[in-house]
């Protein structure tokens, strides 16, 4: 149970989301069950719900070196100041997580730096992607099994950083 990342990462969202709303923070997710929405759709329900934050939670995976390890953040190769100030402040508040290995705030895409994921391309707000550690790392796992609380209370937190810095009301 728990082995793959679309239920890992799901669990830690839920969390998140369960965090916010305790804040007064509205959640639009775009998955609340073990369904499969292209990315599109994804993009596409943030962007009607005209959210100020878009922030996807994934896990990586690096077969050839199970001792690979780290969280990291990725954004806009343009380096957008609203998406790189909503990864850096999830990713220091993730640095707080015992265990946790910084990979850092990265632009582009793992393959090219000037290519961009998708909803970092098209979302029309602060945007990242949050790879919360390596499959294939035993530590990294205890991320969203062990800490699952702490993992997601730590990007719960993160976006609330982000939103009262940027000076969005909510509660």
């Amino acid at each position: 149970k728990n082995k793959y990342e679309k239920d890992q990462t799901l669990q830690v969202a839920l969390d998140v989301q369960k965090d916010l709303e305790a804040s007064g923070i509205k959640v639009v997710m775009t998955r609340t069950t073990d369904k499969s929405l292209e990315l599109s759709d994804r993009t596409q329900i943030a962007n009607d719900a005209g959210a100020v934050a878009f922030v996807s939670i994934h896990r990586n995976y690096y077969e050839k070196d199970s001792t690979t390890r780290g969280v990291e953040a990725w954004i806009h190769s343009s380096k957008p100041a609203d998406s790189k100030k909503l990864a850096t402040d999830i990713m220091t508040q993730l640095k707080s997580v015992k265990g946790v290995s910084d990979r850092g705030v990265k632009t582009g895409t793992m393959a090219d730096t000037s290519k961009n994921y998708y909803i970092n391309s098209h979302s029309s707000c602060a945007s990242c992607i949050i790879e919360l550690g390596f499959m294939s790392n035993t530590s990294d796992t205890e991320l969203v099994t062990t800490n699952r609380s702490k993992s997601a209370k730590a990007i719960a937190d993160g976006i609330k950083n982000y939103l009262d810095r940027m000076g969005y009301k909510y509660g």
